[in-house]
């Protein structure tokens, strides 16, 4: 199976709700070694996929010498808000025929488990697991860090998830309510939680 990682997010330097530092050389080993590696060892193909913010020129060389990235979107910081990064990023692959599949994360976290190991459905869209504090039983809201998407949902996840962040307080909710949202265009026996566990 040929699998793309799209990654979204500040690549290098200050900003995000936190305004805490991103250092893609910080993460980037992570990312390789525990979500990345485990899929390809398992006998998949990888494309690797990046959606961010400008960064400075010598900085930009060590960010392609160690990510090797297939394709990169750059935003403009200065209009930008949480999610302009994370919907760019669908730009990297939406129409690319050679992927079955798109992994969709943050390129700043670190994975805990292997995913590959993990309760993946790829035939199906996956949500990593349910919000806990009523925010499931209330409005279906889930993880919104996380995503495996199947090639035939590509454009139709894309769709849902704008719609989803102009719902009703973007500054909150953010795309927690994807899966509330996609309902209504899929049926959800195509919606999988990869845990079951609210977080």
């Amino acid at each position: 199976m040929k699998l793309g990682f799209s990654f979204f997010g500040i690549i290098h330097g200050p900003g995000g709700r936190t305004g805490s530092d991103r250092d893609f050389r910080h993460c980037w080993p992570g990312l390789k070694r525990d979500l990345i590696d485990p899929f390809i060892a398992q006998g998949h193909d990888a494309k690797v996929f990046f959606s961010g913010y400008p960064i400075d020129e010598d900085t930009e060389k060590d960010f392609y010498d160690l990510v090797k990235p297939d394709r990169v979107n750059y935003s403009h910081f200065e209009s930008s808000d949480p999610f302009t990064s994370k919907f760019a990023a669908f730009n990297n692959f939406v129409g690319d025929d050679t992927l079955d599949a798109v992994i969709f994360t943050r390129s700043d976290i670190h994975f805990s488990r292997i995913m590959a190991d993990e309760d993946i459905q790829f035939d199906k869209i996956n949500f990593l697991f349910p919000e806990g504090h009523g925010w499931w039983e209330s409005y279906n809201f889930t993880c919104d860090n996380f995503y495996v998407i199947p090639k035939r949902f590509f454009r139709v996840v894309r769709h849902a998830m704008l719609e989803t962040y102009k719902w009703p307080r973007p500054q909150y909710v953010d795309t927690h309510g994807l899966w509330r949202t996609l309902s209504r265009y899929v049926s959800e026996e195509n919606l999988h939680l990869i845990s079951k566990t609210p977080e």
